[in-house]
């Protein structure tokens, strides 16, 4: 009896080991599958890249429609966009892409060269900045030449675009404070700090909009980063108002049926005080051609490209004929708005959103866990006044003094802020500025591993205070060591109660990731969302996104409950 008893108990122990072990394995299997998938995305060259001297880079926003977007549809003769370095298999089309082009050419055949066009999506907000940097050569965004903007980086003397079009504001049909009559009088007639318009006026930060509409008196002013978003704002919201040029008001007009325009009379003071804030859309490059002359490109070279009419020896110079074809082409296309049809076009937008999303939240869990682990341990090591050398007892409490600002500075500011510093201010220092490998992808993985570090190595130390005393006691009074009973002991306990905040981690680094886009060149599935809600001027890409995320985080909440059920068996 007492045999079958015991028998019965080695059985159940062994079970659980081995269930254990199989759900240890089946773990692993699954990350090092996954892991392996994302290195390869990373890794396989699916582009060779030219030299320095034979590439042009030229960043745009790809967020605004006509001018720079991304479509995958041949017919519009899309120009793929360059993501880490590589050409990848997303378009992106549109006037400015036309003019980026159509100047490589003239180049090539000016100066008998094989420049090749390399296209980065950077957000429009930190454009210059990249400029600055040097991370691209140009800037051909639909970008005004601004006072401002000219301290910071240099243009070209002549517009890419006509620079007497017309402009609109755009309201709402259903909004009861608008009289059509008077309305028209007050923005035509009266000086622009004059103006008195009802309702609440939006514009895109960073743009020349943002101080057209703090000029006007009596308005409150709204902020945005979208361009397009201000369509959906005013939509739905039949209190606000915004401007837009005539290309931007036609394709926003098309796409959605509450909207109306009232055009701005030209060369009344408004028109003129607009055009004068505007600038003209200019090329912009880094302060005195440093990045052009290397290329042998200079300034001169581009201005004749926007002013010259074409010859039988340069047929490339960008005419006010073909700018004028090009817009009416772009304007006259409808955009799809069937929901499955967005992400069947743009399958492969979405798939490197996932990729990219996958990888912040693998890469970020994992090489934080790993690093706080180490930080843990530093603060756990058995160093007395009593028992250690004086010196190494107050090294070590500098350490941990370290560490817990570190902790403090981490979780004091936003992810976001913590990029900027990291990509853009790191950039000032000569180790950084000349160095290829440190790109916005890399210094974003950097953020998120340190970010998710600091997370994880409080939750592992809280965890190790809060367990049993009596038990490392225990262990010291059998005989084991400080370093014994941390690792078999204290430790293995830690971590399996740390187990579902580590997780909750990697679910937070999955939707925090979307901060990263504002780098440069990174997409994750937010960002892809945000890119074609300009080309379809429709939430609908957003429904898509919330599918695949929940499609993702719910899948990794089933494997962990799987997980939870095997090792309670």
């Amino acid at each position: 009896m007492f045999y079958r008893k015991e028998s019965h108990l080695l059985t159940l122990y062994f079970s659980r080991i081995k269930n254990y072990f199989k759900a240890k394995y089946l773990f692993l299997t699954i990350l090092i599958i996954i892991v392996s998938f994302l290195l390869y995305d990373d890794f396989y060259p699916q582009n060779t890249k030219n030299k320095d001297e034979n590439v042009l880079v030229v960043g745009m926003e790809c967020n605004y429609k006509p001018y720079n977007y991304l479509s995958n549809n041949k017919d519009k003769e899309p120009h793929p966009l360059t993501i880490n370095g590589k050409e990848s298999d997303i378009g992106v089309v549109g006037y400015d892409v036309l003019v980026a082009k159509e100047l490589v050419n003239y180049l090539n055949e000016k100066y008998d060269k094989n420049i090749k066009l390399l296209i980065k999506k950077i957000d429009f907000n930190s454009l210059i900045p990249a400029c600055q940097k040097g991370d691209i050569d140009l800037i051909i965004a639909g970008m005004s030449k601004t006072e401002e903007r000219q301290a910071q980086i240099d243009f070209t003397d002549h517009s890419y675009y006509d620079e007497d079009q017309s402009y609109f504001i755009i309201i709402n049909k259903n909004n009861p404070y608008f009289d059509k009559d008077y309305f028209k009088k007050q923005i035509n007639n009266q000086n622009i700090d004059q103006i008195q318009l009802p309702g609440k006026i939006l514009y895109q930060r960073g743009t020349f909009y943002e101080q057209i509409a703090k000029t006007l008196k009596g308005n409150e002013a709204e902020g945005i980063d979208n361009f397009d978003f201000q369509a959906q704002k005013v939509q739905t919201d039949s209190n606000y108002f915004y401007l837009a040029d005539a290309n931007v008001a036609q394709k926003h007009l098309q796409n959605h049926n509450n909207l109306e325009r009232i055009e701005i009379q030209k060369k009344t003071i408004l028109d003129n005080e607009i055009k004068q804030a505007a600038g003209g859309l200019a090329i912009g490059f880094k302060k005195q051609e440093e990045i052009i002359k290397k290329k042998g490109i200079t300034k001169k070279d581009i201005d004749d490209f926007l002013t010259k009419e074409p010859t039988t020896e340069n047929k490339y110079t960008l005419t006010i004929k073909k700018r004028k074809e090009f817009m009416d082409k772009q304007n006259s296309e409808k955009d799809t708005l069937n929901i499955w049809s967005i992400f069947k076009n743009n399958f492969s937008l979405y798939k490197r959103g996932i990729l990219t999303t996958l990888k912040f939240g693998f890469y970020g869990t994992f090489g934080g866990f790993v690093l706080s682990l180490l930080l843990v341990l530093f603060q756990v090591l058995d160093i007395t006044k009593k028992k250690s050398h004086f010196l190494i007892y107050y090294l070590h409490q500098i350490g941990c003094i370290i560490i817990n600002f570190y902790i403090w500075i981490i979780k004091s500011t936003p992810m976001l802020v913590q990029a900027f510093v990291s990509y853009f201010f790191l950039k000032e220092f000569i180790f950084f500025k000349n160095a290829t490998w440190y790109t916005p992808m890399f210094a974003a993985y950097m953020v998120i591993i340190l970010n998710t570090m600091g997370y994880i190595s409080e939750i592992i130390t809280k965890n190790i205070y809060f367990l049993d005393k009596g038990q490392i006691e225990a262990s010291l009074s059998l005989g084991m060591t400080h370093t014994q009973t941390m690792r078999y002991i204290v430790l293995p306990q830690a971590i399996k109660r740390s187990q579902t905040p580590i997780l909750n981690e990697f679910i937070i680094n999955l939707k925090d990731c979307v901060v990263f886009s504002m780098l440069g060149g990174i997409i994750d599935i937010a960002c892809a969302s945000n890119a074609l809600y300009s080309s379809v001027a429709s939430p609908k890409p957003y429904y898509i996104s919330s599918i695949i995320y929940f499609i993702i985080v719910g899948t990794v909440v089933f494997f962990l409950k799987k997980m939870e059920k095997i090792r309670q068996v």
